[in-house]
């Protein structure tokens, strides 16, 4: 999975080496965060005047670049 973080150190002066393990730990804290299950759990799929809380079609729906129109993901939370 491909993703952008901006990290905010308060010591300006940080080695590489601890930036660089800093950087792996939360690669796999989110690894283990955003899974397709938890996602699922976390989001509906609106589909015209239906909400649609199966798995299957929130994932396909969601690999889509740009959404059907009328279709909404909506995070519960």
């Amino acid at each position: 999975m491909s993703r952008n973080l901006l990290l905010l150190f308060n010591n300006y002066h940080q080695d590489d080496a601890v930036v660089c393990i800093e950087t792996e730990q939360i690669n796999k804290l989110l690894d283990f965060t955003f899974t397709p299950a938890r996602f699922c759990t976390a989001h509906e799929l609106v589909k015209g005047y239906r909400i649609i809380s199966n798995s299957k079609e929130i994932l396909a729906e969601a690999q889509h670049q740009k959404l059907k129109a009328f279709s909404f993901l909506i995070n519960k939370n």
